[in-house]
């Protein structure tokens, strides 16, 4: 900014006009000052954004897991992961659309559901999809109660 005196600079993709009578101090503190804290709005929405999304989707499965305890779900029900199929999607989520697993099972990817990555935008659902059926099998101290 020191050197273009009356130029049109980029921080990122925000413009920053150069006064003609070149760059104070005061100048660049200020421009620094604007663009941390656009950048600290932009992590903080983030933050929100995906914490809202695990929010949901865990009490989702909590909710599926409180049904099975009841009977009200068979314990061989199946979560599916689902995609926002539009341009942002990621190669991350795209590789595992679909992907079905017990509601009490990880995706293939480490986690319970979503989200898979900082602002990731995908869900859970109940799956129409059948997966082999679990028979419960006794645990050793089971079996003399």
């Amino acid at each position: 900014m020191l050197a273009n005196p009356g130029k049109k600079l980029w921080a990122g993709s925000t413009p920053i006009r150069v006064p003609k009578s070149g760059a104070t101090w005061d100048f660049l503190v200020r421009r620094a000052e604007q663009y941390a804290q656009r950048l600290l709005n932009l992590r903080a929405r983030a933050i929100a954004r995906t914490e809202t999304i695990a929010a949901s989707n865990e009490g989702q499965r909590q909710l599926w897991l409180q049904a099975q305890r009841r009977g009200l779900l068979s314990a061989n029900e199946a979560k599916q992961w689902i995609v926002t199929p539009d341009d942002r999607l990621c190669p991350i989520c795209e590789a595992i659309n679909g992907e079905v697993q017990y509601i009490d099972q990880p995706f293939s990817v480490g986690v319970m559901g979503p989200p898979a990555h900082a602002l990731c935008r995908c869900t859970v659902g109940l799956s129409r999809k059948k997966l082999p059926v679990r028979v419960d099998v006794p645990m050793l101290g089971e079996l003399t109660a």
